[in-house]
């Protein structure tokens, strides 16, 4: 399955790695999600987990970090071009998930971001919090 990951979501996977969000990373890295990304993604990535309230949480270095952002940038479906959306989500800055669910091909949008899931879906792609894309994820295996 193909998603699209909030910036939110990965800052909350390296915060706690018990959580939801840790859990989708591990799906991601056993191959069972593809994540798609783009640099406007990383790069907003990397600029949370550099804030400096941010860091008194983590566990990882600076050097972790980046090698983490290049991880995904590997290995997660990286769109170079994205064509831009605007005004479709509450928050402007979150147009770029949108943007880039719709030009990946997406089926799932993950995010922990109430301007987001407000939204519900967008042309046709569910928008959920990382405990709802699991469950749901957990009912199809069972269906």
């Amino acid at each position: 399955m193909r998603i699209v990951v909030d910036t939110n979501v990965l800052v909350s996977a390296f915060v706690s790695a018990t959580s939801s969000p840790a859990r989708i990373l591990d799906l991601w890295r056993a191959g069972d999600l593809e994540i798609v990304t783009s640099q406007a993604a990383l790069d907003e990535l990397q600029r949370v987990l550099l804030y400096p309230r941010i860091r008194t949480r983590l566990r990882y270095s600076d050097d972790q970090i980046d090698q983490f952002v290049t991880l995904l940038r590997k290995h997660a479906l990286y769109l170079a071009e994205v064509p831009p959306l605007t005004g479709i989500a509450p928050d402007p800055d979150d147009d770029k998930f949108l943007a880039l669910a719709q030009a990946g091909g997406a089926q799932w949008i993950v995010s922990g971001d109430s301007h987001l899931l407000s939204l519900g879906a967008y042309s046709g792609i569910p928008i959920s919090s990382p405990a709802a894309f699991l469950a749901s994820l957990d009912q199809d295996s069972t269906d």
